[in-house]
């Protein structure tokens, strides 16, 4: 393996294991502690989702600008202030003995996830990789689901020692631990990328082909992007926040709904990575069809989970609606170009992050008024068909000679330019 793609992979495996110790630390607990919140504080399922509704309005906040900020810093710092954000947040939560308290210390954990997590992540792997950039972000965005695994079984464990607020605090452990690993290995390009740019006399984003961001604001398949972006996050974020207390409340211990919820990271994981490979053979859109329909056959299982058979169908079905975090990006870079990548997956992840918020406070409302989760499940399995017809309307960026983007991110040894000029959007 030649050695600019032995440090691609170095860096990919970086990033990997900061979204297993940051992200997941965060957002892959937040269903183990959602019934000892409820049974601590007596709080409503409403009121509890409300806590990672606000996580992810402040996640789609800070979405935005790190999209903006990694066209001007380099990634290891921005990735390293959202981490200590992130312990700031748990930190507040330790010492939480009502709701507001515990309101800002998720708008702290959601800041730091948007600043330093999947955004700077997906912008990375972008820059980093060419050819194989299916399997890279797979290989990364696993580690926010193999993560999961671990870290729901690490905060049901530290629940079960010594409380919830001794949980918060254990948290903080794993979520700090990424941070000299960032430090040591991850930049946002290749250093020869940027040197190349430089002797061209042009900057790094315009030497790359693609839309500006006007000319992509205009454009119809960047909108069918966001609301791709739109069904995942509702889907995603519904179920991995609301299955460890379906579990429950089918009658199942905080044991089984922990492992369930492992599995169903297990399966998210396994998904990315299978999709990976074949998004690098087959393209992008059919492998996030794959995904949005697999979760479609999940939520319809969940409903009619009384059955042991069924529920564990349920489960691996819902995981694979995961995959698609890893495949968006992919798909943005394929309909966009690579030109403001950076500032665009700032946007999207905007997009996504509302979503996100959306989806589990509905799904908490819905109980509420239904005390049932079946009707929530229906909808979620409605909007994932709606997910994978959209994702079949996007179309590829092409250049104005018609054609097909190759986005030439790799270092000139891999035997792809470096530099390539767009015309500018095509009717």
């Amino acid at each position: 393996m030649a050695t600019d793609q032995r440090r691609s992979w170095l860096v990919a495996t970086a990033l990997f294991l900061m979204l297993v110790l940051s992200y997941s630390s965060t957002y892959l607990t937040m269903g183990i502690f959602f019934t000892p919140l409820i049974k601590n504080f007596g709080y409503s399922h409403a009121r509890v989702s409300a806590l990672s509704t606000v996580a992810f309005l402040a996640t789609a906040l800070f979405s935005w600008p790190a999209g903006w900020l990694l066209e001007r810093i380099d990634s290891r710092f921005l990735i390293s202030a959202g981490v200590v954000v992130i312990a700031a947040g748990f930190m507040t939560a330790s010492q939480a003995t009502h709701f507001g308290p515990l309101i800002a210390a998720y708008a702290l954990m959601g800041a730091g996830v948007g600043l330093g997590t999947v955004i700077p992540a997906a912008v990375v792997v972008t820059n980093w990789f060419d050819k194989a950039r299916g399997k890279a972000m797979a290989f990364v965005m696993s580690g926010t689901t193999f993560g999961g695994a671990l870290t729901a079984q690490l905060g049901n464990y530290l629940v079960h020692l010594g409380g919830l607020h001794f949980a918060y605090l254990g948290m903080i452990v794993p979520v700090l631990l990424s941070v000299p690993i960032v430090l040591l290995v991850v930049r946002t390009r290749p250093n020869s990328v940027t040197t190349q740019a430089q002797q061209q006399h042009v900057t790094y984003p315009t030497s790359m082909p693609g839309y500006e961001v006007s000319e992509a604001l205009l454009s119809r398949s960047f909108w069918m992007v966001i609301l791709v972006t739109i069904c995942f996050g509702f889907v995603a974020a519904s179920v991995a926040l609301h299955l460890a207390p379906f579990i429950i409340k089918l009658g199942y211990s905080a044991n089984i709904a922990a492992t369930a919820l492992s599995a169903f990271q297990i399966s998210a994981g396994v998904t990315k990575l299978s999709l990976g490979a074949l998004t690098d053979r087959r393209g992008v859109k059919i492998s996030i069809v794959i995904a949005f329909l697999g979760g479609a056959v999940g939520a319809m299982s969940l409903v009619a989970s009384r059955h042991p058979s069924l529920l564990i169908i349920g489960i691996l079905g819902m995981g694979m609606s995961l995959a698609p975090v890893s495949l968006i990006p992919l798909l943005l870079a394929d309909s966009m170009g690579i030109r403001r990548f950076a500032t665009l997956q700032g946007i999207q992840g905007f997009i996504l992050f509302l979503a996100v918020a959306a989806g589990p406070f509905i799904q908490g409302w819905l109980y509420d008024l239904s005390g049932s989760y079946v009707t929530s499940f229906h909808i979620l399995a409605v909007v994932a068909v709606v997910g994978a017809l959209l994702t079949l309307t996007c179309k590829r960026y092409q250049r104005e000679q018609g054609a097909e983007l190759t986005a030439p991110l790799a270092p000139p040894s891999s035997g792809t330019p470096a530099t390539s000029f767009s015309a500018g959007p095509t009717t």
